[in-house]
């Protein structure tokens, strides 16, 4: 049977044909099990370079599966079978993600952000996936509201809902400089453009310090933590946004809720407070490790040993290894969360990608969030139902729980190829970056008005 049978035969069933030049040019074709609001997508690439099918396993260790052309005598019926482990009505959500650049149909734009992604990475590893709903959580700024479109444009080509947010960096003392940068990260998801336009001029814009040309991509809004979260919750009231808590632990300073900084700021009980009382948790994010934190969280002032024991008690409880990771951690709060009927999410927090091929170990067969529902919701209706409580949220992560916490199987874990292209788009954007910043600053020491008009023009353009 050749490509050709196979695909007439998949369309017989129902499967459809995804077209975009920009995304798929002459290398893909994709296939796509749903068109409409009734199905959840189950996606399958056609590609003509390496003459192979493949696509991602919804339940096995192995994340893709890959079959020769001149092999595929009766594979559509393999292929329909493992479609059928994706329910109809099970939905796939990625709800954590950082990207670089989008793609204006003459050139990349750049966004203003930590991710170096192009947009058509971005998308192709949703779509390997299988994944239903994608948000963009770019650092304390919503973008502008001309790449979101082109964004939810090509993600609708796909079946996927595009949903606009931002990772918060919840200010805790707005007159510590270091706090606007090391301070909780809270992700906010809002209902379409137009709301995170609103909240970008009228919330995230007040991080432009007067006077400061080029503030930090990571800087918060200089205001209180209570403040901050009076105004957005202002939002989340009116039924705008809603809101979850990012990796509540983490290896790295100050950005965690319950960091060593952040504990003793708050307290725990009002730490508590904010994760049962928000919309969900990070109960996995694929960037954390397993190294001991106990010793950092024992320098809590004052009370560094309850912390631990309060920890190593709520583990014991159920029957967890007493392991202080932030995986592990995470973990815990992730499983405290549904038992109080908080939602949960998979976070892939991803910042680089590399080209989608069927070799390819991408972050986004690590884990989703996984929704069960009748009907692909849009963003309005995706928001409000979270907020209503219409749907729940569920983390679902391929691995196993070990003595240090979660850990994914090695068979979907990225490979040395994904790595390496990881640094090398991370050197070059923050090369740029920092570049662009030192240029400006000397320029304004020589009072080079021309070049710092350039210099600004340009960095503007991430914004």
């Amino acid at each position: 049977m050749g490509v050709e049978i196979y695909t007439a035969k998949l369309m017989e069933k129902g499967f459809v044909i995804v077209r975009d030049d920009y995304l798929l040019n002459n290398r893909f074709i994709v296939l796509n099990r749903s068109n409409d609001k009734n199905k959840s997508n189950f996606f399958i690439f056609l590609d003509f370079k390496n003459r192979e099918v493949f696509f991602s396993h919804p339940t096995a260790k192995e994340g893709i599966v890959r079959k020769k052309f001149n092999e595929l005598t009766d594979f559509h019926e393999k292929t329909l079978e493992i479609s059928s482990l994706k329910k109809d009505n099970e939905y796939y959500a990625f709800l954590h993600s950082h990207l670089g650049y989008v793609w204006n149909g003459k050139k990349y734009e750049p966004l203003w952000g930590d991710g170096v992604s192009k947009d058509k990475e971005w998308i192709l590893h949703t779509v390997l996936a299988h994944g239903d709903y994608k948000a963009l959580t770019e650092h304390n700024w919503t973008q502008n509201e001309y790449r979101l479109g082109l964004l939810q444009e090509r993600l609708e080509k796909f079946n996927i809902t595009f949903i606009p947010g931002f990772e918060n960096t919840t200010t805790l003392d707005k007159n510590n400089p270091i706090d606007l940068i090391q301070s909780p990260h809270i992700l906010w998801y809002c209902k379409d453009i137009k709301t995170a336009m609103d909240v970008k001029d009228n919330f995230l814009r007040k991080k432009l310090i007067k006077d400061v040309d080029i503030t930090p991509i990571y800087s918060g809004v200089p205001v209180s933590f209570d403040e901050q979260m009076s105004i957005l919750n202002k939002y989340r009231e009116e039924g705008k946004v809603f809101a979850v808590v990012a990796h509540p632990s983490s290896t790295l300073p100050g950005i965690d809720i319950l960091d060593p900084k952040c504990i003793e700021f708050l307290g725990m009980d009002r730490i508590l407070k904010t994760l049962w009382s928000l919309d969900g948790v990070e109960m996995y994010n694929s960037l954390e490790k397993h190294s001991n934190i106990e010793k950092e969280l024992t320098k809590v002032k004052d009370y560094g040993e309850e912390v631990v024991k309060w920890i190593r008690n709520e583990l014991k409880k159920r029957g967890l290894n007493e392991y202080l990771s932030t995986s592990m951690i995470n973990y815990l709060i992730g499983r405290m969360a549904v038992e109080k009927g908080v939602n949960t999410i998979f976070g892939q927090d991803d910042h680089h990608l590399p080209n989608v091929d069927g070799t390819t170990k991408s972050v986004y067969l690590y884990g989703h969030t996984k929704i069960f529902h009748e009907k692909k919701l849009d963003s309005r209706e995706f928001v409000e139902s979270v907020l209503h409580k219409k749907i729940k949220l569920e983390a679902h992560f391929y691995g196993t729980i070990t003595n240090k916490g979660p850990v994914i199987y090695k068979e979907r874990k990225e490979g040395l190829k994904e790595k390496i292209v990881g640094l090398f788009d991370k050197v070059k954007y923050y090369l740029n970056l920092g570049y662009n910043t030192i240029r400006f600053y000397a320029a304004k020491l020589l009072n080079n008005v021309e070049l710092i008009d350039e210099i600004k023009k340009e960095m503007e353009r991430y914004k």
